[in-house]
């Protein structure tokens, strides 16, 4: 009877294991888009004055014609709230800011440092990771954050913050 108790507690606590095993691993890249419908050609105007002419590259590339609606941060702060690691938007710059850091009618807005159309996940590191995010990794991709820059040394923040 002992050894059923102890068999059953066991197997009980395997299972527990590959539960966690499971419920911890990376989710693919599809899964981790909550922005995926950013890039529905049909709601183009939730961010943008009109349709632009054309699809959004991979890569912010400076084109002109797919003018950013001003008020582009309400869009982000339904799910995005602010905290300690939030850099201010809608305000004006107090130095120089590179060109391919947008500004949206002279200001920082969210987009400025984050660019939708691309990618979630890329093989190069985009921000610094610890060793948590290095423990369940797969290792050969990595979020980006939609960052337009990597910014594993501060390089996106060095960009404008000498």
């Amino acid at each position: 009877m002992y050894l059923m108790h102890i068999r059953k507690s066991v197997l009980a606590s395997l299972m527990y294991l590959v539960y966690l095993l499971l419920a911890l691993q990376p989710a693919t890249a599809a899964e981790s888009d909550p922005h995926k419908d950013l890039r529905d050609i049909y709601a183009c105007e939730e961010c943008h004055l009109g349709k632009p002419r054309g699809r959004p590259g991979p890569v912010y590339s400076g084109r002109k014609g797919a003018l950013i609606r001003s008020d582009i941060t309400k869009p982000c702060t339904r799910c995005h709230k602010y905290g300690d690691r939030s850099h201010p938007t809608d305000i004006k710059p107090k130095g120089h800011v590179p060109p391919d850091l947008p500004l949206i009618n002279n200001m920082i807005t969210c987009a400025t440092c984050h660019y939708p159309h691309m990618p979630a996940e890329s093989t190069q590191q985009y921000i610094p990771s610890g060793l948590l995010s290095n423990l369940f990794s797969s290792g050969s991709s990595h979020k980006t954050y939609f960052l337009r820059r990597t910014n594993v040394n501060g390089e996106m923040c060095k960009a404008c913050h000498k």
